[in-house]
């Protein structure tokens, strides 16, 4: 699994988008087999150009924050 179809960034159009940058910030450990949720939410957005907060936390916090550069093709939104 690639990062960025783990952290949710390219989900609604697998394999489409092109991620131009990942900038992640690590927190709390996280264990061999503990769960972690992924979440991501759209922040800034100019035709296909897309910036996504992202995270991933698990039963000690957040393991990882950060924010990921993305571009859809055609610029489409």
């Amino acid at each position: 699994m690639s990062l960025g179809r783990a952290l949710g960034v390219a989900g609604h159009r697998p394999g489409e988008a092109l991620i131009r940058s990942i900038r992640i910030r690590l927190g709390v450990p996280c264990n061999a087999g503990d769960t972690l949720m992924f979440t991501g939410r759209v922040v800034g957005h100019d035709g296909g150009d897309m910036e996504v907060a992202v995270s991933a936390a698990g039963r000690l916090g957040e393991h990882v924050t950060g924010t990921v550069a993305l571009t859809l093709p055609g610029g489409a939104s």
